[in-house]
């Protein structure tokens, strides 16, 4: 009798739209990250995961580097940034990473001061995972959140690229957060790396002089 010694797939612990802190391989932090798409195919039997936002938004990250959102505990909110504990190499206590501005500080009172000086908004996660469509589509749709670009000082607002499947048909919005409050449809593409690119692109002038989306 023949016996099966191939390894059963990993059952992913985590899904597509759940909060999650990225923990790069030099124990970097990058909280209020959203799940987009599971892999398991990177890596066959695997589970490997999409996130947003995130520079490298086509390459899948390994399970381990995540945390989910509830475990990574905020210590408190300060001016709309949620602050969490980070381990610091050579230091004995952790400091403090405001929000998703990848600022750290030894003491509350260095936050303060900073989120009072920063021109940085706070990155509002919940807003990106509002998928509601309202009165827009003639027919049912299932939607996905395939990118989250947050305000940043070259991108006045907020912007996000969602798949749309209907039962007949598959395409790519890029929207804008208008004044903070409705999601606004600028553009449909019929193919994923279009919408992508768009996004990416809308305020190309000044991205020429800044990094992209994080």
């Amino acid at each position: 009798m023949n016996q099966d010694n191939s390894q059963k797939p990993t059952v992913p612990k985590f899904k597509a739209g759940d909060l999650v802190t990225f923990v790069n391989d030099y124990g970097i932090k990058f909280p209020e990250r959203i799940i987009t798409e599971v892999d398991m195919k990177h890596e066959p039997g695997v589970p490997r995961y999409y996130f947003t936002p995130h520079d490298a938004w086509w390459y899948p990250a390994r399970e381990g580097n995540f945390i989910c959102d509830k475990d990574d505990h905020i210590a408190a909110i300060v001016g709309g940034h949620r602050i969490r504990y980070m381990e610091v190499e050579k230091e004995t206590d952790p400091w403090l990473l405001v929000g998703t501005t990848q600022s750290l500080f030894a003491t509350m009172d260095a936050v303060r001061e900073f989120v009072e000086s920063t021109d940085e908004v706070p990155y509002d996660v919940y807003a990106f995972l509002d998928l509601a469509q309202g009165h827009r589509y003639n027919e049912p749709v299932e939607s996905r959140l395939v990118m989250a670009l947050p305000i940043k000082p070259y991108r006045p607002e907020a912007m996000r690229v969602t798949e749309r499947k209907s039962k007949n048909d598959t395409w790519f919005e890029v929207e804008t957060l208008a004044q903070g409050e409705k999601w606004i449809v600028q553009n449909s593409y019929a193919r994923e790396d279009d919408a992508l690119k768009d996004a990416n692109d809308w305020y190309y002038a000044a991205q020429t002089q800044q990094p992209a989306n994080m």
